[in-house]
Formats: C-alpha cells, sequence, structure tokens
C-alpha cells in the first residue's frame, strides 16, 4: 500500500577526480544532469568526493615524503565552507531542481592547517541547508582530519524531506544512529569511501544499512565511492586497478523495512542506483517498533546531544559583551 508523498532518490557510484577540486564538482554538476534526466528528487554522493578521500595512506607510510606531499596537495584543493566552490554546488543543485548530500574535505575558510571531513546537505533551492563533519576520524582518517564538531549534528528540513547523514563508519555508531532518529530524520544518506583496506565495501555497506534502516525505519540511501585513472596515475604504480576492483562498489538503496530497493551496484562499475522512497511507508514500519517514540522507556534511557562548537581561541578584550571566537569577523 502506497499511501504517501514519493521521492525519488539516487545513490552515486562513482569516482572523484583525485585531489582536484575543479574536477571533482565538475563531476558533480555532470551526475546531477544524469540524475535530472531519470527525475531524481534527491542525489547522494560517495565520502569526501571532492576532492577525494586520503586513499595514499593505505599504501605510504605517514611521514613518508610523498604521503606529506600528498597532505599538501589535498589541502591547496580543499573546500573552503562557505566559499565559491559551495557556491558553485548550491547554483548546479538549483539549475536541476535536485536536493544533494555530497562529501568534501573541508577546511576553514581562510585558514592554513586542520581539514574535516564533511557531508555537505544542499537544497534544489540553492542554498547549504547545513553541514555534518564526521565526529570520529577512522584508522588512517585520524592523520588528515579533524574530529568534527557537535555543533554539526542535526538532521536537516530539505524540501524532499527531513535528511540526515552519516559518514562510512558513523553508520555503525549506536549513539550517532539513534540520535538522528530522534532528530526525525526520514531519508539516512550514508556515505562511503571507495575502499577500506582489502576487504570489500559492499558486505559491510550491507548489513550496517540494513540493520539501520530496519531498527530506525528510515529509508537509507548508500553512496559508495570508487577510483578510476586519476587515482592510479596520482600512486605512481604502486596500486595496480586489479588490485582494487574486487573491494569497490556496492551502492544501494534500503527500504524502512531493511530490503534493498535498488542495487547494491556492481563492483568497481559506475552507475546511479535509482528508487522510487514512499515516505508514509515508515509510518507502517513503526507500528511495532518506534525506537524514538513509544517503543522505548525515557525513564529508564537517555541520550544527551551536546552542540557545544570547538573554539580554538576565545579572545576577551575586557569590553562588556564583546567577545569573539575563531570564525567570527576578525579572528583568523
Amino acid at each position: 500500500m502506497n499511501s504517501g508523498r514519493v521521492v525519488k532518490a539516487a545513490a552515486v557510484q562513482a569516482a572523484s577526480a583525485f585531489l582536484s577540486r575543479d574536477g571533482g564538482i565538475d563531476r558533480v554538476i555532470q551526475l546531477l544532469e544524469e540524475c535530472a534526466e531519470q527525475g531524481v528528487d534527491l542525489a547522494v554522493f560517495p565520502e569526501s568526493f571532492i576532492p577525494g578521500h586520503p586513499l595514499w595512506l593505505h599504501f605510504w607510510p605517514v611521514n613518508d615524503r610523498r604521503s606529506i606531499d600528498a597532505y599538501q596537495l589535498l589541502f591547496s584543493q580543499a573546500v573552503e565552507v562557505p566559499g565559491p566552490d559551495v557556491d558553485r554546488l548550491c547554483r548546479a543543485a538549483a539549475r536541476v531542481g535536485i536536493d544533494v548530500v555530497v562529501g568534501v574535505t573541508e577546511k576553514r575558510p581562510g585558514s592554513t592547517g586542520t581539514l574535516f571531513n564533511t557531508q555537505l546537505f544542499i537544497s534544489r533551492e540553492g542554498r547549504m541547508v547545513g553541514k555534518h563533519q564526521k565526529l570520529v576520524p577512522t584508522v588512517r582518517e585520524k592523520i588528515v582530519h579533524a574530529p568534527g564538531g557537535g555543533d554539526t549534528f542535526d538532521s536537516f528540513p530539505m524540501p524532499t524531506a527531513r535528511i540526515g547523514g552519516l559518514i562510512c563508519g558513523e553508520n555503525s555508531n549506536p549513539l550517532a544512529v539513534y540520535a538522528l532518529q530522534a532528530l526525525d530524520e526520514a531519508i539516512h544518506a550514508a556515505s562511503w569511501p571507495p575502499f577500506m583496506g582489502f576487504k570489500p565495501v559492499a558486505p559491510v555497506v550491507g548489513f550496517v544499512s540494513q540493520s539501520l534502516a530496519y531498527s530506525g525505519h528510515v529509508h537509507v540511501v548508500n553512496s559508495v565511492g570508487l577510483v578510476d585513472d586519476t587515482f592510479f596515475d596520482f600512486m605512481d604504480g604502486d596500486v595496480e586497478p586489479d588490485d582494487l576492483v574486487p573491494v569497490t562498489g556496492g551502492s544501494s538503496i534500503v527500504d524502512p523495512f531493511g530490503r534493498f530497493v535498488a542495487g547494491p551496484l556492481p563492483q568497481g562499475e559506475p552507475g546511479i542506483a535509482v528508487a522510487d522512497l514512499d515516505l508514509e511507508s515508515a509510518v507502517r514500519a513503526k507500528l511495532s517498533h518506534d525506537f524514538t517514540g513509544h517503543y522505548n522507556r525515557f525513564d529508564v534511557f537517555e541520550l544527551h546531544l551536546k552542540r557545544t562548537p570547538q573554539r580554538p581561541i576565545v579572545i576577551d578584550d575586557g569590553t562588556p559583551g564583546d567577545v569573539q571566537t575563531a570564525g567570527e569577523e576578525g579572528v583568523g
């Protein structure tokens, strides 16, 4: 029984233009145009799609000169939020009329250090509704990315639905998953990297997202990255395509009953998994189990979400009521 509003969602499986910000934005725009041809309302892109994930750390030592040079290049190509690159993405979303969740490597405007692993939530109206910074970088990412702030943890009202998102390993964090469900997300955008070492991504994405969808009774859109010649050329022969194709891919869409309704897409092949999501189907699923509603004991269990921003410096010049923190006008 389909009784509610339907959203056509797309899980994009594609390779970023490795360590090229402009190239990555160009690919997002091209893929959004392909989504528009299929009548898509919401498109989800992989983790760190612009300008790419720090994948070299799977192959080169952290203190190797090549790794250090790669980090410097990543920083130079990272996306300032807010900034002109975000504006360009907003214009593209408005032009095709699609809500977008896209992974970027973020840096603060004007800064010379510290990056974040971030999802941008951009509406079809052409504005950035919000962002989510990955709370805990995973394994090698700790060398490159800082922990995200609680002030970016939320679900966001967009024209299609209220959408929340988590990045890779966060999708296995019970507290993070529960918090987004308590914040009334209707669609969960899960962004994943091209590979996690040499274990296949698809099985992990499958059992994590099916569990998440079934327990929270939400729609889950999984976007998994790929790699292409821009990555292999950068690695200069230290890794070959045949090494990685078996462990990439698996983008999919899962309904509130834990069933695949699109995908998983094949390993190593670019594509777009598309499905119609009946938002009211979650009501039927939650009739028996609503863990953020009637099927819980809030007098027994309590989750406290702290949204205090991270502040590297607080400046108090002695003037009453005049305190600035980093990121405000006049503070670098």
